[in-house]
């Protein structure tokens, strides 16, 4: 009996074989579509990323312009605040409106100018007695 088992997988083994030769259905075909399915595979990646790169050009585009932007509003800003500052300033330092005349008593009291306010000014002592307070 054992003969009998032992031929018969000899014949298993051998039809195993003749289907794993067979160019169609065998290891080659394997071979072939696991190829086929590669370079798809490596097609989409290369594709997605020429896409990916290219959005991420324009969004680096669209971050300077934005920079850029950012960088001259910050600079108007700051030529405001010393605008108005300078008119206060003036304003304040005037005993009366030009071209209206008005008896003394009527005039008001001259007040000086508080000193004009940079940006940042006073912060760091702000923040140096909080950040002492939070530790």
């Amino acid at each position: 009996m054992a003969r009998r088992d032992i031929e018969k997988i000899i014949g298993e083994l051998g039809e195993i074989r003749r289907m794993l030769a067979d160019p169609h259905s065998g290891i080659t075909a394997l071979q072939q579509v696991q190829g086929s399915r590669h370079s798809k595979v490596l097609e989409h990646v290369t594709y997605s990323m020429t896409g990916v790169r290219e959005e991420n050009r324009e969004l680096r585009r669209r971050q300077e312009r934005m920079l850029s932007d950012l960088g001259q509003v910050r600079t108007t800003v700051d030529d405001l605040r010393r605008e108005i500052a300078q008119a206060w300033a003036h304003t304040l330092g005037l005993p009366h409106i030009p071209g209206t005349a008005q008896p003394a008593e009527d005039v008001l009291p001259v007040r000086r100018a508080p000193a004009a306010l940079e940006a940042g000014n006073g912060l760091d002592d702000e923040r140096s007695g909080r950040a002492g307070e939070d530790v």
